[in-house]
């Protein structure tokens, strides 16, 4: 008889640990907390007329999901509550807290291992298959970006061209300039002479500076 009761207490602690594992930590955590803060703590059903709850009403109450109806089951098959409400012994209560605290720790451990793990195998890589994405990014930019050893703006250049005939060399045409640094479109021709076709404002605000 000892066995048998031996037996189903430790299958019935294994599913109740499986379901326990099988919650999100946050309900876990919420449940923890509403088992330790209750007084009085159930099997059987939700509530009971002496203000007693399950430990998935004391998570629920906490902000965690309850949805999950393996525990319920687990809980009632560990606390042998046969479909009846009844008050959780201590020994019951004590061996639920230590295996959420428990289930806790590993699933920190876990997490906390992954993330060294990832970091580790982060660190183990070459730099250059770190980085391969960006680096491809980058020549295929340069790749196609347009290069020009000389750009002849019309725009400024016949401006430029204009000021520097001003102030170097107190003339208005562009031929002194066009000899020295070559051809520049926007010009007008005028006789033997070539003249900015820009308004004059911006040059002669340019000469004066």
């Amino acid at each position: 008889m000892r066995k048998r009761s031996s037996r189903h207490r430790s299958h019935s602690l294994a599913g109740l640990r499986l379901a326990i594992d099988c919650m999100p930590p946050a309900t876990r955590a919420a449940m923890l907390e509403g088992v330790r803060e209750n007084e009085r703590i159930i099997a059987g059903a939700y509530v009971d007329r002496h203000g007693g709850v399950c430990p998935m009403l004391a998570a629920h109450r906490r902000g965690g999901r309850t949805d999950f109806l393996s525990f319920a089951r687990s809980w009632d098959r560990f606390t042998r509550a046969a479909g009846t409400a009844k008050v959780a012994t201590r020994r019951e209560i004590a061996i639920l807290v230590s295996q959420l605290e428990d289930s806790l720790e590993q699933a920190h451990g876990k997490a906390g291992g992954m993330e060294l793990d990832r970091r580790a195998a982060l660190l183990r890589e070459p730099l250059l298959s770190r980085h391969a994405a960006w680096l491809l990014v980058t020549l295929a930019y340069l790749y196609v970006f347009p290069y020009f050893e000389r750009i002849n703006n019309p725009n400024e250049n016949v401006r430029i061209w204009a000021a520097r005939a001003i102030v170097e060399h107190h003339v208005l045409n562009i031929d002194q300039e066009s000899r020295e640094w070559g051809y520049v479109n926007d010009k007008a021709t005028t006789g033997k002479h070539l003249y900015s076709s820009k308004a004059p404002g911006k040059r002669a605000s340019g000469a004066s500076r």
